[in-house]
C-alpha cells in the first residue's frame, strides 16, 4: 500500500516541478512532469516505456489528448490500463496551468472505471489525487482571476483618477489663462482710466482758466452796456423828454430812488459790491424740479408799460441813472439765466449780469444774490423775501411781484401760502411777467390753490410763450401732445405737429425737458415721421443736460441697437448714470449687467446692490 502511494506521490509531484505552465507559458505545455524519474515509474509498477517525458505541447493539443484519454476508458482491458491511464491524466492535470480538466469529469471516470471493475484501491487513490488536483488547479484560476479581476479595477480607478487629475490641471490651465488674460485686461483698464483721468484734469485746468478770463471780460461787457445804456437813455430823454423816457422804461419812484439801509441791515450796495468778484455756487430751486412746477423766475416782458396807477413819475433832478442801468442788466440777466424772452439759456453771463446789477445798487439784483447767495454774500433767503416784499409793495414792480409769489408758493423765506402766491402772481401776470403767467398755468393745470382747469391753463401757457418763455413753450407743447384743453385743441388742425413746435422751440434754447420730449416724438412717430436716430440725438441732449429719464432712454438705445449700433458698455454707462439718480428701472438693468457680465465683469455684491435699489429697499447715499 505504501508503495502505490508514494507513486501516487511521485505522479503529484509534477505540480512543482520547473516545467509546469503557468499563464507566462502557456504556450510550452508539458503533459508529463520532467522530474518523474524512473525510480517513481518502479514505484507506480510502470516501466520508463509506460510513462516517458514527452515534448510540450500546445494548449489546445493538451485538451484534445486529455479528451482522447477520457475516450479511451472504455478501452481499457485490465486494471494496469485503467491505472496508467489514470497516471498519465495526473501528469497533465498536475504540469499543465490552467485546469484542463474538472472535478466533476473526475467522478463521471470514476464511475466508468467502477463499472468496468476496475477501481481497485490503488485506481481509487489514484482517482483521488486527479480529483484532488483538479479542484486544486481550479482554485489556482480563480484565484489568478480574481486577482487580474482586483488588477483591472485598480488600473481602471487609476486611469479615471488620472483622466480626472488631467482635465483638473487643464482647467487649472484655462483658469491660469483666464487670470492672466483678466490681469492683463484689468492692466489696459487702469491705464486707459489714468490716461483719461490725466486728460479730465488737463480739461479742468483750461476750463478753469477759460472761466478765469471770462469772468473779467464779462464785468468788461457788463460796464460797457452800462455805459450804452447811460448814453442811450439821455439821447431818449432828449428827443421825448424825460418824463416819457422814464414811463417807457417802466420805472417808479420806488424802485428808482437810492437805495437805503433796511431793517437794520448794511446797504445793499455795500453788501453785494465788497465781494463781487467771489463766485458761489448758487441754488437753483426755482429752474429745478418738475417742468410743469415752473418755478423758476424770469425778466418781465420788454414790451410792457406800468398803469399810470402804478408809476410815480420822479423829477429829471431826482432821477438816478445808475438804477435804470442796473434794472436793464437784472432783467437781462434773468433772461440769459433762465432762457426768457427768446434767449438761449447762459447762466454764467446770466449771473454775472445779476451780480453787476446788484453793484449798481438795484435792489431786486440784491435780493436775488441774497436768495442764491451770489456777489460773495451769505444765502438769506428771509431777507430776499423782505426786500422783495418791499419792493413790490411799494412799486408794484412786476419781477418783485412774481418773486414774492414763489416764496409764498414754496415756502422760501416766508411761511408756505398758496392763495398768496396766486395773489401776486396774478398783479405781475397782469403786467405781462411771463414767468408769473405761467406759474399761474401750472396751478390751474394741477389744481394747486384753485379749481383745475386746463383751459384757463393753456390760455395762460399760450400768453407766456408767445412772450418767449421757454418753460412755457415746453408746457404748451405737452398740452398738445397730451391733447388736453378743448379750446386750446380747437384751434389747431395737427396738434401733435403743433407740440413738436413748442418742444423745438424750447430745446433750442437749452430746455432738456423739451429734448427729451422730442426724442420721444421720433421715438414713437408723433407729429413726425419714426426716426430712431433722431430720437437718439435728442435723447442725448437731454442726458447731457442731467436729464435722468433721457439717461435710461440712452442706456435702452444702446443696448437694443435703436438708431445706433449696439453697445453694452455704453448701455451700461446710461444705466448707470441713471441710477445713481434713482431711476429704479436703470438700476435694475444694471444689477442684471452685473450678475450676467454684460458690458462689466461679473460682480455679485455689485448687482445685489443695485437690485436693491431697484425695488427700494436700500437708497443710495
Amino acid at each position: 500500500m505504501e508503495v502505490v502511494t508514494e507513486a501516487w506521490r511521485d505522479a503529484e509531484s509534477g505540480s512543482d516541478a520547473p516545467g509546469l505552465v503557468t499563464q507566462e507559458s502557456a504556450s510550452h505545455v508539458s503533459v508529463s512532469s520532467p522530474n518523474v524519474t524512473a525510480e517513481s515509474s518502479e514505484r507506480s509498477g510502470m516501466s520508463d516505456g509506460d510513462v516517458s517525458p514527452q515534448a510540450p505541447m500546445s494548449p489546445e493539443k493538451v485538451v484534445a489528448r486529455v479528451n482522447r484519454l477520457r475516450e479511451s476508458l472504455h478501452l481499457c482491458q485490465s486494471k494496469e490500463d485503467a491505472v496508467k491511464l489514470v497516471k498519465e491524466l495526473v501528469g497533465i492535470v498536475s504540469t499543465t496551468f490552467p485546469c484542463v480538466l474538472a472535478p466533476d469529469s473526475v467522478v463521471r471516470i470514476r464511475k466508468v472505471l467502477n463499472a468496468l471493475d476496475f477501481l481497485d484501491k490503488q485506481v481509487a487513490q489514484g482517482l483521488n489525487i486527479l480529483e484532488q488536483r483538479c479542484r486544486s488547479r481550479v482554485a489556482q484560476v480563480q484565484e489568478e482571476l480574481d486577482r487580474i479581476l482586483v488588477q483591472q479595477e485598480f488600473q481602471n480607478k487609476s486611469a479615471a483618477q488620472l483622466a480626472q487629475d488631467i482635465q483638473a490641471a487643464e482647467d487649472g490651465v484655462q483658469k491660469a489663462d483666464k487670470a492672466v488674460q483678466m490681469a492683463r485686461e484689468g492692466v489696459e483698464k487702469a491705464q486707459q482710466q489714468l490716461n483719461t483721468a490725466i486728460l479730465a484734469k488737463e480739461k479742468a485746468k483750461s476750463l478753469v482758466e477759460e472761466i478765469s478770463q471770462r469772468v473779467p471780460n464779462m464785468e468788461q461787457v457788463g460796464s460797457k452796456l452800462v455805459a450804452e445804456a447811460a448814453v442811450l437813455s439821455k439821447n431818449l430823454a432828449n428827443v421825448i423828454g424825460d418824463d416819457d423816457a422814464v414811463r417807457r422804461q417802466g420805472t417808479t419812484t420806488h424802485e428808482n430812488e437810492p437805495e437805503k439801509t433796511s431793517e437794520g441791515g448794511p446797504s445793499a450796495q455795500t453788501d453785494v459790491a465788497q465781494q463781487s468778484n467771489q463766485e458761489r455756487g448758487g441754488k437753483r430751486k426755482r429752474d429745478a424740479g418738475e417742468e410743469v412746477r415752473g418755478s423758476s423766475r424770469g425778466g418781465a416782458s420788454r414790451q410792457i408799460s406800468l398803469p399810470d396807477s402804478a408809476v410815480a413819475v420822479s423829477s429829471p433832478a431826482k432821477r438816478q441813472r445808475p438804477e435804470n442801468q442796473g434794472r436793464w442788466m437784472y432783467e437781462e440777466g434773468m433772461a440769459y439765466y433762465f432762457g426768457n424772452h427768446f434767449k438761449t439759456v447762459d447762466k454764467l453771463r446770466g449771473k454775472l449780469m445779476v451780480e453787476g446789477a446788484a453793484k449798481a445798487g438795484f435792489r431786486c439784483a440784491v435780493a436775488e444774490c441774497y436768495y442764491h447767495g451770489w456777489g460773495g454774500v451769505e444765502e438769506d433767503e428771509e431777507k430776499a423775501f423782505e426786500m422783495w416784499k418791499d419792493i413790490a409793495d411799494k412799486s408794484q414792480y412786476p419781477l418783485a411781484q412774481h418773486s414774492v409769489g414763489v416764496c409764498y408758493e414754496h415756502g422760501e423765506g416766508v411761511e408756505r401760502d398758496i392763495s398768496q402766491a396766486l395773489t401776486y402772481y396774478h398783479v405781475a401776470a397782469s403786467m405781462g411777467q411771463s414767468e408769473a403767467q405761467n406759474n399761474i398755468a401750472n396751478c390751474l393745470k394741477m389744481g394747486r390753490g384753485v379749481s383745475k382747469d386746463e383751459d384757463a391753463a393753456a390760455t395762460w401757457y399760450k400768453k407766456a410763450a408767445e412772450q418767449g418763455n421757454m418753460r412755457a413753450q415746453f408746457n404748451l407743447g405737452v398740452m398738445f401732445h397730451e391733447g388736453k384743453a378743448a379750446t386750446l385743441l380747437a384751434a389747431t388742425e395737427d396738434p401733435q405737429k403743433d407740440a413738436v413746435a413748442c418742444f423745438r422751440n424750447a430745446a433750442s434754447r437749452g430746455h432738456a425737458g423739451a429734448h427729451y420730449w422730442l426724442g420721444l416724438c421720433y421715438e414713437r412717430g408723433s407729429g413726425v415721421s419714426p426716426d430712431p436716430k433722431s430720437a437718439l440725438v435728442w435723447f442725448t441732449g437731454a442726458a447731457k443736460s442731467d436729464h435722468v429719464a433721457a439717461m435710461f432712454k440712452c442706456g435702452n438705445c444702446f443696448e437694443h441697437g435703436e438708431g445706433t449700433n449696439i453697445d453694452i458698455r455704453q448701455a451700461v454707462h446710461w444705466y448707470r448714470k441713471a441710477a445713481k439718480r434713482g431711476h429704479k428701472e436703470a438700476a435694475k438693468r444694471l444689477a442684471h449687467a452685473f450678475l450676467h457680465g454684460q458690458g462689466v465683469e461679473v460682480d455679485q455684491a455689485e448687482a445685489m446692490k443695485w437690485f436693491a435699489v431697484s425695488d427700494g429697499s436700500q437708497t443710495l447715499a
